[in-house]
C-alpha cells in the first residue's frame, strides 16, 4: 500500500465517523465550548488530519470555555479561535469550510482578523499563561522528594 492509499483510507474513515454539525445553530451566537463541541476540534486536531505546532496541548485550550453559558457572537472569542488557528495549522480553515460553509468561514476570518487590537488584558495573560505550558518543564515527583 502505498502512503497516498493510507493517507485517504485514513481521511475517508474520519469522514464516515464525522458527524452532521452547525445545522442547528443559532446563526449568530456561539460559545466557545460549544464551538468546538460542534465543530469537532479536538478529535479533529488529535486524529491527525491537523498539523498541530503544540500536539496534545490543545484540550487545555478548548477546556478554557466549555463551561461558559453565555452566548457569544464570533467577535467575542475571536482571540480563542486565533489561538486554535495557530494550534491546527492551516487545515483549520479548510475543515471549517467542510463543516460549516463558506459563510461561517468567512464570518471567522473577519471575526478573527482583528483579534489582536482588542483582546483584553486577562485574554493576553491566559494566551501566554498558554504557550508557557509547553515551555515549562515536567518533573518527577520521586525526583523531587529526593
Amino acid at each position: 500500500m502505498n502512503q497516498g492509499t493510507k493517507k485517504r483510507r485514513s481521511a475517508d474513515k474520519y469522514a464516515q465517523t464525522r458527524p452532521v454539525l452547525l445545522n442547528s445553530w443559532s446563526k449568530d451566537y456561539y460559545t466557545l465550548g460549544i464551538f468546538c463541541q460542534k465543530t469537532n476540534l479536538v478529535e479533529y486536531a488529535r486524529t491527525g488530519l491537523s498539523v498541530l505546532r503544540r500536539p496534545c496541548e490543545e484540550a487545555k485550550l478548548f477546556d478554557m470555555g466549555i463551561a461558559d453559558a453565555d452566548e457569544w457572537t464570533f467577535r467575542d472569542i475571536a482571540f480563542e479561535i486565533f489561538q486554535i488557528r495557530e494550534l491546527t495549522g492551516s487545515r483549520f480553515d479548510s475543515f471549517i469550510y467542510e463543516q460549516a460553509g463558506f459563510r461561517v468561514l468567512l464570518e471567522i476570518k473577519e471575526a478573527v482578523k482583528d483579534a489582536h487590537d482588542w483582546e483584553t488584558e486577562e485574554q493576553i495573560k491566559t494566551g501566554l499563561e498558554f504557550v508557557n505550558l509547553k515551555n515549562q518543564p515536567v518533573y518527577n515527583q520521586e525526583v523531587m522528594e529526593a
